[in-house]
Order: C-alpha cells, then sequence, then structure tokens
C-alpha cells in the first residue's frame, strides 16, 4: 500500500513539472527620453517592459560617459521605470538599456541610441564676416561680389545683394553657414553706386543692409591724341596749368595743346635739356649741361652752375639744382642764388622733398633740411644704397636699387635705421624714369620689368599684377588717382597700352597706342594721363575721368621729374 502511494505521488509531480512552461524573457516596449542634450542639464528617460509569465521587472540604464550604470527598482510588468542623468561634456555618447524578470530572465541589451551633447544656443542673428568685390570699373561691363556669413546655430543661410540703381537680386539659395555666394551686376550708367549685402537663416532672422564696397564707374576711356615725336628726353611731360603739356624732344622743350595735341611752339633759351620741372603757379624750369633755365610767366632767366645737376626739385619759394656736392638754391623770379648746402659728397641721387617742406639729401648719409636750409637730422644709411627715394609722413622714406645684375631691393628706413627691406629677383623697368612711389594707404607701390607690386607696411607684397605673354612694364612709375586707380603703361609688340589697375591689383581697362614703348607718364588734374612712348616715338593724352590722388603722403613740392608720377602743386 505504501509502495502505491508513494508512487502515485512522484507520478502527480512529474505530472506538475511536465504541465508547466518555461520561464521567459522580458521584452521592451518603450524607451522615451532626448536625444540632443546640453552639458550640465538633467533629463529624465523612461523605460517600460513587459514581462510574458507577468514577473516583476529591473532595468538599468548605460549612459556611455564613463559613469556607472543606472539600476532602476523592481516594477511590475507594463510598469513605468523612470531615470535621471547629466552628461557634463559634449560630445556623442552611446546609450544602452537593460531589463531582466526576478527569476533572471534577460532581454538582449537594447541601442538607444548616440545621445549628441553640445551647446544649444538661443537663436541669433547670422554674421556676415566676409565681403568682396571691385572698387572700379566701367559702366556696362560685369562685375563680381562675393560673401560669406555664419550662423552660430548652424542654421542655412541666404543672401540678397542691392546694386544703389534701383534693382535688387533675387534672395540666393539656402547655404550651409559658413560657405560663400558671388553674384554679378552690371551698370549701365557711370557715377558712384554703394554696393551692400543682407542674409537670413532658416529661422527668418535677417541682418540690415551691409556695405560691400563703393564702386566708382567711369565713362570709358579714350585717346584724345597722339603727336609723333622725334627723339624724346627726358621722358616725363609736364604740364603747366596753362592748357600746355611740355615735353623735351631732341633737346628742346616743346609746348603742345593739352586739348588736341596742337604744337605751340617751345621754349627758347638751354642749348640741350637735359631736365625740366614746373608748377601751375610757378612756371616752367629747364636745366643742361651747365645752366638752370626758370620760365616763370612770359619772363626768362638764366643761372649759370659751371656743372650739370643731377635734377631739379621745386621747394616752397624756390627751384633747387642738386649737384653732387652742392645744393643751390634759385629764385623762382630771378634766377638769383637764394641759398646753398655743400657738404663733402652731398648727393648720390637727386634729393627730394615731402609735404611738409623738408628736404631729403643722400650721401654719404641721409641729411634732412628744414625751413632756412638748417640741418634738423642726420639718418644712418640703408641697408643698399639706393638709386631712387620718395618720402612719406612720418619722416619714414622709402627707397629702390639694384643690388646685384639681376636683384632690386626695395626698402624703407628712417631716423632710426632701416625698418624693412625686400628682395625681389628682377630688375625694375629700364624704360622707366623710376619705379617708387607711395599711396595714402601707406602702401609702396613698385614695377619689374613684368610685374606691378603692392608693399604693405612691412614690406611684403600685398598683390601682384603681370602682364600678358610677350609684353613688359616700361612706365617706370605707377600715377595713382583719386579713388585708388593704378595707371601703369605696358609695351608689346604690336603697341603700347595705358593699364588701370583697381585697389587690389585686378585689371579694369586699357587703351592701346601706336608707339610700342610706353615711358614716363604723368596723371593732371584734368583727369588725363600725358606721356611719351618710344619706338614710333610719340606724346599722348589718354582720358582716364579721374584726378590724381591729393594724399600729403606724396612728395608735393615739385612736378615729378621721373619721381612721383604725378603733377606736383606747391
Amino acid at each position: 500500500m505504501r509502495r502505491w502511494c508513494l508512487s502515485g505521488v512522484l507520478v502527480l509531480l512529474a505530472f506538475v513539472v511536465w504541465c508547466r512552461k518555461p520561464n521567459r524573457a522580458p521584452e521592451f516596449v518603450s524607451v522615451r527620453g532626448a536625444g540632443s542634450v546640453e552639458p550640465g542639464s538633467t533629463y529624465t528617460y523612461t523605460v517600460i517592459a513587459e514581462d510574458p509569465d507577468m514577473d516583476s521587472v529591473r532595468c538599468a540604464m548605460s549612459w556611455g560617459d564613463g559613469t556607472p550604470d543606472d539600476t532602476g527598482a523592481w516594477v511590475g510588468s507594463l510598469d513605468t521605470s523612470l531615470f535621471e542623468h547629466c552628461w557634463s561634456d559634449t560630445g556623442r555618447y552611446p546609450v544602452h538599456v537593460n531589463v531582466w524578470d526576478d527569476e533572471s530572465a534577460a532581454a538582449p541589451t537594447l541601442f538607444y541610441g548616440n545621445i549628441g551633447c553640445r551647446i544649444v544656443w538661443p537663436p541669433t542673428l547670422p554674421e556676415i564676416d566676409s565681403v568682396w568685390g571691385p572698387d572700379s570699373g566701367l559702366a556696362g561691363l560685369t562685375y563680381e561680389f562675393g560673401v560669406r556669413a555664419t550662423d552660430i546655430n548652424g542654421d542655412k543661410v541666404r543672401y540678397q545683394f542691392r546694386w544703389d540703381d534701383g534693382w535688387m537680386s533675387d534672395w540666393s539659395r539656402w547655404r550651409r553657414s559658413g560657405t560663400v555666394w558671388t553674384r554679378t551686376h552690371v551698370w549701365q550708367d557711370y557715377g558712384a553706386y554703394r554696393v551692400e549685402v543682407r542674409c537670413e537663416d532658416k529661422t527668418g532672422l535677417r541682418t540690415g543692409w551691409l556695405r560691400i564696397c563703393r564702386i566708382f564707374l567711369l565713362p570709358e576711356p579714350k585717346l584724345k591724341w597722339e603727336v609723333s615725336l622725334d627723339e624724346p628726353w627726358p621722358r616725363v611731360p609736364l604740364v603747366n596749368g596753362q592748357g600746355q603739356v611740355v615735353v623735351v624732344d631732341r633737346g628742346l622743350a616743346l609746348k603742345f595743346n593739352t586739348r588736341n595735341g596742337e604744337w605751340l611752339g617751345e621754349y627758347i633759351g638751354p642749348e640741350q635739356a637735359l631736365g625740366m620741372v614746373g608748377s601751375e603757379q610757378n612756371g616752367v624750369f629747364l636745366h643742361d649741361a651747365t645752366s638752370v633755365w626758370g620760365f616763370p610767366g612770359s619772363s626768362r632767366w638764366q643761372a649759370d652752375l659751371g656743372a650739370s645737376p643731377l635734377g631739379l626739385v621745386l621747394g616752397e619759394s624756390s627751384v633747387l639744382a642738386a649737384m653732387s656736392d652742392t645744393c643751390w638754391f634759385l629764385d623762382f623770379g630771378t634766377g638769383e642764388l637764394v641759398d646753398t648746402i655743400a657738404a663733402h659728397n652731398c648727393n648720390y641721387i637727386q634729393p627730394v622733398v615731402d609735404a611738409s617742406g623738408l628736404l631729403y639729401c643722400l650721401g654719404d648719409s641721409l641729411r634732412v633740411y628744414g625751413t632756412g636750409n638748417r640741418l634738423l637730422g642726420v639718418y644712418p644709411l640703408p641697408v643698399e644704397m639706393p638709386d631712387e627715394m620718395v618720402v612719406s609722413e612720418g619722416d619714414q622714406v622709402y627707397a629702390m636699387g639694384r643690388a646685384g645684375p639681376d636683384k632690386t631691393v626695395v626698402q624703407a628706413f628712417d631716423s632710426t635705421g632701416t625698418r624693412w627691406y625686400w628682395y625681389f629677383g628682377l630688375w625694375a623697368s629700364e624704360q622707366g624714369p623710376n619705379t617708387l612711389v607711395t599711396g595714402r594707404d601707406r602702401r609702396v607701390y613698385f614695377a619689374t620689368r613684368d610685374t606691378v607690386y603692392a608693399l604693405g607696411c612691412s614690406g611684403q607684397p600685398v598683390w601682384a599684377w603681370g602682364c600678358g605673354t610677350g609684353e613688359c612694364v616700361s612706365s617706370g612709375t605707377p600715377c595713382l588717382g583719386e579713388r585708388g586707380s593704378m595707371f601703369v603703361g605696358v609695351s608689346g609688340d604690336t603697341g603700347g597700352f595705358v593699364v588701370a589697375l583697381d585697389s587690389t591689383g585686378n585689371e579694369v581697362w586699357r587703351v592701346g597706342l601706336e608707339c610700342r614703348a610706353l615711358q614716363g607718364m604723368v596723371l593732371a588734374p584734368d583727369s588725363t594721363i600725358y606721356g611719351v612712348g618710344a619706338d614710333d616715338a610719340s606724346l599722348f593724352a589718354v582720358y582716364v575721368a579721374e584726378p590724381p590722388a591729393a594724399d600729403p603722403c606724396w612728395p608735393v613740392f615739385r612736378h615729378d621729374a621721373g619721381l612721383s608720377g604725378r603733377v606736383g602743386r606747391p
């Protein structure tokens, strides 16, 4: 009987075990929470899991930032588990979730996602951080302008241009923050136009109008006249303010009408003119091998020096004849000797006078003279002895010279010594009278045979413009216009050209001439360039619709006999 009862219990137990199903793992129903967060802020995440056997469940979250996992409390099936977390640093963090029941059955680990932790800025205006475009040109031609803006939120941006002629561009396509956009425009009439741009981001925030540049569109340049010459020397014409342009041809100082190029006569006196200066107020002054000749108004005088000066310079009340060991100051009206400066090796090159009337003479040292020709100071010599120099404001001297058979040096120095120097692997232009000039932006402009350079305040090239194949820069010193334009002479196989460059070194236009080798040029107050060319030698006048730069950086107390590229205004 006992055996039978024991057997029955065993059979019943086996039946119960056989009838029970195995324990099943819980399953995730939902995991909710922020996918993009900011550092330092606390965020809440909820997890709901269902257990098929209605067992209690427990969840844990791994935050991916090296902190310990968070394990929740036991909850019923389909109940919510609540978690909070704060990330301290920006970055991307992989978040995983685990769940198991009270019978230790676990679901596979769930990858919730990479949480992006970054600083979220409030909506802000995009910032236009770069604009560019030309500042001069001609009506009827197409010009390109560019802009770049950055949005701190990373929103896409778009741009609109305003052209100041009654037209605006359409809005551009949406662009990524930090990318550039360019548009072109054509103005039909010449004049000055303010080019502006504005920017809008995807949230609708819009900047105000920002000025890109002020572009000056000039009338089309044109050749007014061109007359033949025999053998011009010196090669820089002089405009005397009486409707006359003067040029030395075969030793004779000839006068031509600035309006039409008609020959008007000559200055009688010098045996063979070797140099010339002049101004509207004081007249024309020439020198030959032994004398200086003055033509103030309708009168004439001659001053015998016994030797040929290096050159003539206009001062405030007298004309300076620069000799190698003496500077002679001659009265404008009579030619009488007013004063002299005598010193051993006084002048290796022609002296210059700055805008304040200070005289700079370079010999065994650079000497500076003031009122009454009183010696104000002595400069140490620069690194390389220059062939020519100009003076800028602030007592800074710029000089150019040949430092070797195929090397040119441009340098700046003052009373403390040489401030900088820059070597170029090419000779300066041999055809022009000189190749150095300073501008209102305190840049130094310098020309080699095939390239025009703009040098910055430390002598480094800011931009360079090279002429075309088979061409060379032959006019020496550039002429600078009032609005920042630069004019240079270029010689080619088929003829010469007057070329205009804007303040960034881009070619704006060119006018062709019959002479093949342009040499000295001067930009006169009537907005006309007067110049001389060799090889089919001629005197020409090109209207450029821009007066010369009137700037204190220029040496103004002289006409530029190959020294400044502009008309002096005493």
